[in-house]
C-alpha cells in the first residue's frame, strides 16, 4: 500500500465540506433545466394548438369544435386550465367565430398558468411559477 509522505496536511473532511457546497447549486441548475424544459415545451404546444384553432375559428367553426381541437393539442390535463377568448377587430370577446363576418379578423387568445404547465420545482430557493401564465396569440382572417 502506498502511503503519503508525511508532510502533507490532512484533508479528511474538505471534500465533504465541497460536496455539500457543491450539491445545492448543482440540484438548481439540474431542477431549473427541467423546469425550464417543461414550459418550453408546453409554449410549443400552446402555440400549435393557438394556430390550429385560429384556423378553424376563421373557418367558422363552433365552439365545441374549437374546444376538441384545444383538447387534442394540449391533452385533457392542460386544456381544462387552459383559457381560449376569441376576439373580434375591435377586441370585443366573441362567443361564436360564426358572428364575425367575412373578411374581418379573428383574433385567438390563450392563456395557461405556468402551474399547469411545469411543475414548479424551484419554489423552495424562492423562484415560483405560482401567478405566472403563458400566453399566445394569433389573428386570422375570417373566411
Amino acid at each position: 500500500m502506498h502511503r503519503l509522505p508525511s508532510n502533507w496536511p490532512i484533508r479528511s473532511g474538505s471534500t465533504t465540506l465541497e460536496a455539500l457546497l457543491v450539491f445545492p447549486v448543482l440540484l438548481i441548475v439540474v431542477l431549473g433545466g427541467v423546469e425550464l424544459g417543461f414550459l418550453l415545451q408546453a409554449r410549443h404546444q400552446l402555440w400549435g394548438a393557438c394556430r390550429e384553432v385560429g384556423r378553424r375559428a376563421a373557418l367558422g367553426h363552433e365552439p365545441a369544435q374549437l374546444q376538441t381541437t384545444l383538447e387534442q393539442y394540449l391533452g385533457p390535463g392542460k386544456s381544462v386550465d387552459a383559457e381560449l377568448c376569441l376576439l373580434d377587430e375591435q377586441g370585443r370577446a366573441v362567443v361564436r367565430p360564426a358572428e364575425i363576418p367575412p373578411g374581418a379578423s379573428v383574433t385567438v387568445l390563450l392563456r395557461l398558468p405556468a402551474t399547469s404547465a411545469a411543475p414548479d420545482l424551484l419554489r423552495w430557493v424562492g423562484f415560483s411559477l405560482q401567478g405566472q401564465i403563458l400566453e399566445v396569440q394569433t389573428v386570422w382572417r375570417r373566411e
